[in-house]
């Protein structure tokens, strides 16, 4: 067995070897080049600023297209086309205004996955790879089963590397049934007829078994939005085994099953069953709110109902004093400070979501700012909110999913009544969309530590 694998690594780093030395050395540089090219826009998505990578990721996309309708050479092409369905998927999934609408994240998976299956069969026409060249054999289909089962255990894995919210909000038995088929279809079979299917096929072709290293590469680069280099690491050494496998067996039927298990225990299964019915769950009367008529964008005023003495403050998200701009909130009824929450799903890019905290100040004081954070699984860990006082404005960042449950400290400012002086958190987290993490907007206190001194003695900022 391990003179097998031996050989198997030995040959991979032969047919790289020959092609460098080959005119075929050429198209792998090509392909190289278009992979680290792909990698950088990805990284700048994700990491630093996702409109600027998103124009890099369609100019990438554009110019494997011009390039491969330039050429004539069968395989290169093949390739390049094909190659341009990997940029389209991080387009889509970040350009179509799915939120906007309301649209529940459960069928933003089926909406981004029926526009890239079109894509894909489009590629397929054009570059003449059917599907029994890419492998959908049922002729083994007991040991297929058998590795598809895998699935749930890499699900675990991956769970306990991302900790993600769940997808099936409203914990319905049609909601995650909903959602399991959704992630089965259009996450285990359409990825894989794509990378293990489409993309390898065609790049195997290429570069020879080093194809198998290369398809794995693309698609653990497009997982870097989880933040996580360690699940980068683990989705390509799975993208590895699924190529491999699907390879050696000429089939897809077994990886694509595994794939869509993952996914539906990694989102649906593995976050009820730890959460232990602390997830989320909007009522009935909100969970329409979502296609509700968008709310007026009013402005945050000084609250003048309900003065309380100097002292204490505290602020609920039913108090008056929080505003709120955006339609994407839920009212969870089941948990979180006086019995009761708002949350949404956070953005990767432009939040759509904006809370306000206003206290009813009296006079000027210093105060102590906590917010509590409600229980749940899969929540954002980086909330970053922003404290409206005397001097100035900063940012405080808060862990939300290490700080659930209790009051977490934002830091200690002086607020007077007259400036600005307020709380404000969007859910504009940098948090990639298919982790599902979750933002919540609960109660909101100012614990009174005395009277503010001359704002002439304060130190620079």
């Amino acid at each position: 067995m391990i003179g097998g694998r031996f050989q198997f690594w030995k040959k991979i780093r032969k047919d790289l070897t020959t092609s460098l030395h080959t005119p075929a050395g050429q198209d792998l540089t090509i392909g190289l080049l278009y992979l680290a090219l792909i990698s950088a826009a990805e990284a700048i998505t994700t990491l630093w600023e996702p409109q600027l990578g998103m124009i890099l990721h369609a100019l990438v996309m554009v110019g494997l297209l011009l390039h491969g309708s330039l050429i004539h050479r069968g395989i290169l092409r093949r390739f390049l086309i094909l190659l341009s369905i990997a940029p389209l998927i991080r387009i889509l999934s970040l350009s179509l205004p799915l939120q906007k609408i309301g649209l529940p994240m459960v069928y933003w998976y089926m909406v981004i996955g029926l526009l890239l299956f079109l894509s894909a069969y489009l590629a397929s026409r054009v570059t003449d790879i059917r599907g029994n060249r890419i492998g959908w054999s049922w002729r083994t289909w007991p040991i297929q089963l058998m590795v598809g089962l895998i699935g749930f255990g890499l699900g675990y894995i991956e769970f306990l590397i991302l900790q993600p919210g769940p997808l099936a909000a409203y914990v319905t038995w049609v909601d995650i049934i909903t959602a399991a088929f959704i992630l089965m279809v259009f996450t285990g079979v359409l990825e894989e007829y794509i990378f293990r299917g489409l993309m390898q096929s065609a790049t195997m072709q290429m570069m020879g078994k080093f194809g198998l290293v290369y398809v794995a590469l693309l698609f653990a680069v497009l997982h870097l939005g989880y933040h996580s280099l360690l699940d980068v690491i683990f989705v390509g050494l799975v993208g590895l085994f699924f190529g491999w496998w699907a390879w050696k067996t000429h089939s897809l039927l077994g990886v694509s099953l595994a794939h869509g298990i993952a996914n539906i225990s990694l989102y649906v299964i593995f976050p009820i069953v730890v959460s232990a019915g602390s997830l989320p769950v909007a009522s009935p009367d909100t969970a329409a709110s979502a296609n509700a008529t968008p709310l007026p964008l009013s402005e945050p005023t000084q609250t003048t109902s309900l003065i309380p003495p100097q002292g204490d403050i505290v602020l609920d998200d039913e108090d008056p004093g929080f505003v709120f701009i955006g339609t994407a909130l839920w009212r969870d009824t089941t948990g979180g400070f006086h019995g009761g929450f708002r949350w949404t799903y956070a953005s990767l890019a432009i939040p759509n979501v904006v809370a306000t905290w206003v206290p009813p100040l009296t006079g000027c004081g210093r105060y102590r700012v906590e917010a509590f954070i409600p229980p749940g699984a899969g929540l954002t860990q980086s909330a970053s909110y922003l404290i409206n006082h005397r001097a100035g404005t900063d940012s405080a960042f808060v862990n939300q999913a290490s700080a659930e449950g209790t009051w977490a400290v934002l830091g200690v400012f002086e607020f007077e009544p007259g400036s600005p002086a307020s709380i404000q958190l969007s859910n504009g987290t940098g948090d990639d969309p298919k982790l599902l993490r979750w933002i919540g907007f609960d109660g909101m206190r100012w614990i009174f530590q005395g009277g503010c001194p001359a704002l002439a003695s304060l130190p620079d900022r």
